[in-house]
């Protein structure tokens, strides 16, 4: 079974968590990337174009399936969503899915002054749209006149390949969703539905396939599902929180009772249920499962599906082990140790130490896990690879989690991670002003290297567009730096190395040598590096 991710209206979405996102479910290994499409669902949040949204992830990805969940035909004519989706489809070679609906939210549509017609109405405008798209992309004279929208003559370039964009349908409804996802779907899309209410919608989806000529077998299904659901109880807790913040109305909350009362509660369970869920429904024919990354401002939820659940719900990684990373491709690349019994070979005494290969990874105690996640991942770009959990049913120990930078190190070595956070109640308040001569920190200071200097340029425009205070901008030897710091006031040098040939001749020189700049030079930087070292 596939396992995608769907980012809805729970979290409030900028454009840098959402090319982070994008860029983080392609390297967790998840098969899709949808988004809900809506103006507003529960109280207004900070949100980003939908369709915007999908050039950004068909530039940052390259393999996983993304698109909109679904896109109700009454916010935009069809013509403009069907000129939109033939030219990410031509972006992403085939990878954009157009999900379609007939619209259901009401308030959204008073909020925001669109016509809401009548549901037969809705539909009908679904079934023309989904026709003018095919004589859209596929004619080059395409022609059309419905009761409410046509064509008359156009030829829309580049036409897609035959069966591109593939059209989602999502519903459940008997009467007109499943009879117009029978006729016309490349792939349908069930709302939260448990194995015997599944088994009946599926069946009426074959009825009505069978009945217009059409192969059941031919249409992909897959299914959406809001759980609450983590690596703790704290996670599945807060993505319960944001999902009843969601689907209240407008202004209102409600209980997870009321949720209940109203059929409307998230999916709760353990590991073992939510795969055995998972299984029941592929067994009746259900392609894959999209959970709502009902808190997008954490990586911590998707990185425990992909570690934790997706690697037991796909046939070919049966009984494969947690990998630690919550990358399948990952686990897939590093493979296995071989198998052998213990260790054999004779020890060498030594009278001298082994030189190490360098640090390993780094602990730092943090105030808040929370404020500490943004500034490594956001800020940083750190990505957060796992978190401490508990064994035999207890809790974990501490909160900590780990992140690393580069998957693969620059001689081939594959990171595990670099950096780990721990939480810790009673740490000192961070100074007003970090120093690296005056501070009484435990830690001066944290270099992290930069692939280039291009992209150290990049990742110092960034970080002061966003407000980070700069300490200092220095030229080492060997360096070229910026100094911040973290919110618990451990220094961070943000750096990028300098060619080897500069400073391989004078190492000590080169430690020894540094250039303070200006603040009105914090993104100049002089490549005719000096060689000579006072």
């Amino acid at each position: 079974m596939d396992v995608g991710l769907i980012v809805g209206e729970a979290t409030d979405l900028t454009w840098d968590r959402w090319r982070h996102i994008s860029g983080l479910a392609e390297r967790l290994g998840f098969d899709s990337l949808f988004r809900s499409d809506h103006y507003v669902n529960g109280r207004h949040k900070h949100a980003i174009d939908v369709y915007l949204s999908f050039v950004l992830t068909a530039e940052v990805t390259e393999r996983i399936r993304f698109g909109p969940l679904v896109t109700p035909v009454t916010f935009r004519e069809p013509v403009n969503v069907g000129r939109m989706a033939q030219q990410l489809d031509a972006l992403s070679v085939g990878r954009f899915v157009l999900g379609l609906g007939a619209g259901w939210h009401a308030e959204e549509h008073e909020i925001y002054g669109i016509d809401f017609p009548p549901a037969p109405e809705r539909y009908d405008r679904l079934e023309e749209a989904i026709a003018l798209l095919g004589e859209l992309w596929h004619r080059d004279r395409g022609t059309f006149e419905g009761r409410h929208y046509r064509l008359a003559g156009t030829d829309s370039k580049p036409h897609p390949p035959p069966g591109r964009p593939p059209i989602l349908i999502g519903g459940t409804g008997p009467t007109r969703t499943l009879p117009i996802a029978a006729a016309h779907a490349a792939e349908w899309n069930a709302t939260p539905l448990g194995p015997a209410d599944y088994a009946a919608a599926a069946a009426t989806l074959d009825r009505h396939a069978e009945a217009v000529g059409r192969d059941p077998g031919e249409i992909r299904r897959s299914m959406l599902l809001f759980a609450a659901i983590g690596p703790d109880r704290r996670h599945a807790d807060r993505a319960a929180e944001r999902y009843l913040a969601m689907i209240a109305p407008v202004g209102a909350t409600m209980t997870e009772a009321e949720a209940e009362a109203a059929g409307l509660a998230p999916w709760r369970g353990s590991v073992e249920q939510l795969v055995d869920h998972c299984g029941r429904l592929g067994e009746l024919g259900l392609q894959e499962v999209v959970f709502d990354h009902l808190c997008a401002d954490d990586d911590a939820i998707p990185v425990w599906l992909a570690d934790e659940v997706a690697p037991r719900l796909r046939p070919s990684e049966v009984g494969a082990a947690p990998s630690g990373r919550g990358s399948i491709a990952f686990r897939e690349r590093v493979g296995r140790r071989p198998a052998g019994g213990p260790m054999s070979d004779v020890i060498k005494q030594r009278t001298e130490p082994v030189t190490p290969l360098g640090v390993n990874h780094l602990v730092l105690n943090v105030r808040d896990m929370e404020e500490s996640h943004h500034f490594w991942s956001d800020l940083l770009g750190f990505e957060q690879v796992g978190q401490l959990r508990g064994s035999h049913g207890r809790p974990p120990i501490m909160n900590m989690r780990f992140y690393s930078g580069v998957e693969e190190g620059p001689n081939g070595q594959v990171n595990h991670h670099d950096l780990a956070l721990v939480e810790r109640a009673g740490l000192p308040e961070p100074p007003d002003q970090w120093s690296m001569v005056e501070g009484n920190s435990a830690i001066n200071h944290i270099a992290i290297t930069y692939p280039d200097r291009a992209s150290w340029l990049e990742q110092v425009r960034f970080l002061k567009e966003r407000g980070v205070p700069m300490n200092l901008r220095m030229d080492h030897g060997m360096t070229h730096s910026v100094y911040i710091n973290d919110p618990n006031g451990y220094g961070v040098e943000v750096l990028y190395e300098l060619p080897e040939e500069v400073w391989r001749h004078d190492i000590d020189g080169a430690l020894n040598h540094a250039v303070a700049l200006p603040d009105d030079q914090l993104l100049t930087d002089d490549t005719n590096y000096t060689t000579e070292f006072d």
